[in-house]
């Protein structure tokens, strides 16, 4: 998918991520560390690494993080999120179907 393309996917995908969620979309985007808001930030730099391939550079941007170092923790905790846990396995699998329909 072209990054022109992901443009337009950054707030529908946070905003899907906080309608799942029921964490407000400004929460997503803060610097917030409590648990709950840094998984659903995984979940959004795992799937827009997996299903729109951008660098990681550029998801720090997108996602208003510190640089491209807090993305490779953050998938680095996804990862191991997506092989213990089934609600954020649920959350990512809801976020790549937006990707998907979007794309289609």
């Amino acid at each position: 998918m072209a990054v022109k393309t992901f443009k337009r996917m950054t707030p529908v995908l946070v905003k899907a991520a906080a309608d799942y969620t029921s964490i407000p979309a400004k929460t997503i985007m803060s610097k917030s560390r409590e648990r709950y808001v840094c998984y659903t930030r995984f979940a959004l730099m795992w799937v827009i690494r997996s299903e729109i391939g951008l660098s990681l550079l550029r998801i720090a941007e997108e996602l208003g993080l510190s640089d491209h170092s807090t993305v490779i923790n953050g998938l680095k905790r996804a990862e191991d999120l997506m092989k213990k846990s089934e609600a954020f396995r649920n959350l990512v699998e809801h976020l790549s179907d937006i990707v998907l329909k979007e794309a289609a």
